[in-house]
């Protein structure tokens, strides 16, 4: 397009700042790079996580058992907070389709 003068009118991807706090920055990145693979999916998308694999990978790297605990207790917050996050942009793109 842009070789006939033509701009196209795509509005950008919003983007949206995360903001951790120094406490959770742990939980995160091991969810980000070890446990972002245990999603059980239906028809519609992701549904929770297998838990069943987190803990054996939580197991397996040796974790004691107050820190799996723990650690359990913010990869949950951070699967409900990712679930909300998509039934919400489902919600929106139901309602403009």
């Amino acid at each position: 397009m842009a070789a006939f003068g033509l701009v196209a009118d795509i509005p950008e991807e919003q983007v949206l700042e995360l903001y951790l706090w120094p406490e959770n920055l742990f939980s995160w990145n091991l969810f980000q790079k070890e446990l972002r693979t245990q999603w059980v999916r239906d028809m519609d998308g992701p549904t929770g996580l297998n838990y069943a694999g987190v803990e054996s990978y939580l197991r397996m790297k040796d974790f004691k058992r107050k820190r799996r605990a723990e650690l359990i207790d913010d990869i949950c917050a951070i699967e409900r907070a990712m679930l909300d996050a998509w039934d919400e942009r489902r919600n929106k793109e139901s309602k403009s389709g």
